[in-house]
């Protein structure tokens, strides 16, 4: 049995590896839905998967169904679909729901964000970089930096 908020999770890092998490640790759903009805938009002509078109940018149709905090039970097909479409195998998605176990579900965000946090303030604290500077050696907007730091 899949527990749900590791299932999301697993979901979230699947987008991460597509590219499809922004720096805050959010998805990029605009881009996930335009790509995810490219890939199976043509299957919504079968009974019972209209699920795969029925979406909006800001619900994010299945995709936000089973990416956020929300409780219930989802149809195997949902799951099964998003699974195909984040993963290149079941063994990879196997792979990375079971990596989950060890992950603190309290901070995904931090998790989702990578590495970049802890390098920014490593950088700002330790080796004494301005604000700007560490943002700029990571590649990362200062606007961004900045709520990092504050956070």
């Amino acid at each position: 049995m899949f527990e749900e908020d590791r299932l999301r999770l697993t979901y979230r890092i699947g987008a991460k590896e597509r590219g499809w998490i922004a720096l805050d640790g959010t998805l990029r759903l605009a881009t996930m839905l335009k790509n995810f009805q490219h890939t199976f938009g043509r299957l919504a002509i079968i009974p019972g998967f209209s699920f795969l078109t029925d979406a909006d940018a800001n619900s994010g149709g299945v995709i936000g169904l089973l990416t956020r905090h929300l409780r219930g039970l989802h149809h195997p097909s949902k799951h099964a679909t998003l699974i195909a479409f984040l993963f290149q195998s079941v063994d990879a998605f196997l792979d990375t729901y079971r990596a989950t176990d060890r992950a603190d579900l309290s901070d995904e965000v931090s998790m989702l964000s990578g590495e970049l946090r802890g390098q920014l303030r490593y950088l700002v604290e330790s080796e004494h970089y301005s604000v700007s500077q560490a943002a700029t050696l990571l590649d990362l907007p200062v606007s961004q930096a900045c709520r990092w730091l504050d956070a």
